[in-house]
């Protein structure tokens, strides 16, 4: 594939950036979810920063999975709820211990006014989204004997 300008973009490739895309929109979603338990957890019902943030954690990943799964990743959820939604559960959960890390290591390391609890959320999401991508595309949402992203990449003519 050239990269000259106007060069017809593989469909496979289109269909992974609109994946990624649409994946984006639903984390901003379940970022403001998530952000907005966050602050009502810690101003409305006095939770200390790191338990408001696994129980807006937990609000959030129920927020996503059903607009990923219908969405995000339209037409590659075939397999039963339970199934996606335990595995959406393991890959979220492993990804929630990488955003978590970040955000409590930022919360504790950095002075006041930086370590407000929603710019460490900021931060850690950030960091959590490839991982959290990755495993959704490839744990929860691929159809059973869909090729992965690197057979998909060489039928496409990408390297």
């Amino acid at each position: 594939m050239t990269d000259a300008p106007g060069a017809a973009i593989p469909a496979g490739r289109r269909l992974r950036a609109l994946r990624f895309l649409r994946f984006c929109a639903v984390g901003g979603v379940g970022f403001c979810v998530d952000a907005a338990v966050l602050l009502t957890l810690i101003h409305v019902f006095g939770a200390g920063p790191m338990w408001g943030r696994i129980g807006s954690f937990s609000v959030a990943v129920l927020a996503t999975f059903e607009m990923n799964r219908a969405w995000a990743f339209r037409g590659s959820a075939t397999r039963g709820f339970w199934h996606a939604f335990s595995r959406y559960l393991m890959v979220q959960g492993f990804g929630f211990c990488c955003n978590f890390l970040v955000y409590a290591a930022l919360y504790v390391a950095l002075p006041s006014p930086f370590n407000d609890p929603v710019l460490c959320l900021v931060a850690a999401s950030g960091c959590a989204l490839l991982i959290n991508y990755a495993g959704a595309s490839h744990l929860v949402f691929r159809v059973a004997g869909q090729p992965t992203d690197a057979v998909t990449r060489s039928s496409d003519g990408e390297s």
